[in-house]
């Protein structure tokens, strides 16, 4: 039965969360094509063609290209569709191509997080993007888009659900990549449960906030219409009867001919223009500072700060406890990325053997032996030390003395900084090799 209902309302949710998010684009695009009253009708029907794939579909893989496009045409011309069935006069060419595309995009975006997992089609980037757009809006709405004024409270909501949103998915889905880690560690547990906790209280003080803001436009309004009206009270004069007084006829004086104001002297009209001219100049160069200290101390730290929320792995790095020894390899570095593990390394050949070092000859002589343990069935691992790794190894007195002078050696190299003999470690790699044999 959970997982009925789960299954029922998550498509919803995220359809929903689409929709806030994606709010700067269809709510600007609906308030200049459509009516007002039809914004609520068409924001449902775009949430209910984003569910139809996600309940028609369980996979995305299955679909054929053909039928998805398809698909996605006839969803997303559907909206609008009905609206201008219910209103067929008030729907013109250019809302059929605007609010069209927009239906197409919201449907195309439910097929995309079928086919690659919404965590990778509804990225933190897009987020970020979308965020950053209802700021730009605010902005043109003041120079340009003077229409989505009388819109503004519910952009100011929507903006406001959007970035607490965004503070709560991130945060799951960085705990999410930490959980599948080592979901058993106390420390992740106590930072998901803080984590949660300090969003809420963020959560909490932005609405307490936006809140107390529309409180007190409604007081300030209802204050200065109550101080209008008792200046009008105050400035009424009693509606009595004025007997109609005859004005004395005012004496005529002869005051001649007036004379015009002569115009000012060549010289201020020039000192005007200096002047004129060098407030422009400061405030043109006041505008480049400002502009130039935004570009080189702000836009570098909002980077920095957008790639340490984009970059969950450096978050993983962090959360290790204790010292992690690593194995070490003579594989090439654009290959190490590619293995997540020592298995089956390639025995070094004689040509490769003479161009190393007698410290990377060491190394390569542990990597060797790890690569025999893990043929073996030997649990080697990364995240053990090598006196672990090498000690698996260690089944009888011979291979213990081995693997006690390969590790000794080891450790000199490694942690003492220490240069090896060549003749020894030749003499090493022969007692390593027989062991394989």
């Amino acid at each position: 039965m959970a997982r009925q209902i789960a299954f029922l309302l998550k498509p919803f949710l995220r359809a929903v969360i689409e929709l806030i998010f994606y709010a700067p684009i269809w709510l600007t695009i609906g308030i200049y094509l459509l009516p007002s009253a039809q914004l609520p009708l068409w924001a449902a029907l775009l949430v209910i063609v984003y569910c139809v794939p996600q309940f028609v579909f369980r996979s995305g893989k299955a679909i054929k290209n053909g039928y998805r496009i398809l698909s996605v045409a006839i969803l997303g011309i559907l909206p609008v569709a009905l609206l201008a069935a219910l209103l067929p006069a008030q729907i013109d060419e250019w809302a059929w191509i605007a609010c069209g595309l927009v239906g197409i995009a919201f449907v195309e975006s439910s097929f995309r997080s079928l086919l690659h997992n919404w965590y990778n089609s509804f990225s933190t980037l897009i987020m970020l993007i979308m965020l950053f757009a209802a700021v730009g809006l605010q902005i043109l709405k003041v120079i340009t888009l003077a229409k989505l004024a009388l819109f503004n409270s519910i952009f100011f909501a929507l903006g406001i659900v959007a970035c607490i949103l965004f503070l709560y998915i991130h945060n799951e889905r960085t705990v999410r990549d930490q959980q599948m880690i080592d979901n058993a560690s106390t420390t992740i547990r106590r930072s998901v449960a803080m984590n949660r906790l300090y969003i809420t209280i963020i959560a909490l003080v932005v609405v307490g906030i936006a809140l107390i803001r529309s409180v007190q436009e409604k007081l300030e309004q209802w204050l200065k219409q109550l101080y209008q009206w008792l200046l009008g009270w105050l400035s009424r004069e009693p509606a009595a009867e004025q007997q109609p007084v005859e004005q004395p006829q005012q004496p005529q004086f002869d005051l001649g001919e007036l004379e015009e104001a002569s115009e000012p002297s060549r010289f201020w009209l020039v000192l005007e223009q200096i002047l004129k001219w060098l407030a422009i100049a400061f405030i043109v160069v006041a505008v480049l500072v400002a502009i130039y200290y935004i570009v080189t101390k702000l836009i570098p730290l909002l980077l920095k700060l957008i790639h340490r929320m984009l970059n969950r792995r450096a978050l993983l790095k962090q959360s290790g406890e204790g010292y992690t020894d690593e194995i070490e390899g003579i594989i090439p570095q654009k290959n190490k990325h590619k293995r997540k593990r020592v298995r089956g390394l390639a025995r070094p050949s004689l040509k490769q053997w003479s161009k190393l070092s007698s410290r990377e000859k060491v190394k390569a002589l542990y990597v060797l032996a790890l690569s025999f343990g893990l043929k073996q069935g030997e649990p080697i691992a990364a995240s053990k030390t090598a006196q672990e790794n090498l000690k698996l190894l260690m089944k009888d007195q011979p291979t213990t003395e081995i693997y006690n002078e390969l590790l000794h050696s080891y450790n000199e190299i490694r942690y003492g900084n220490v240069e090896p003999d060549a003749q020894h470690v030749e003499g090493l790699r022969h007692k390593v090799e027989e062991q394989k044999n």
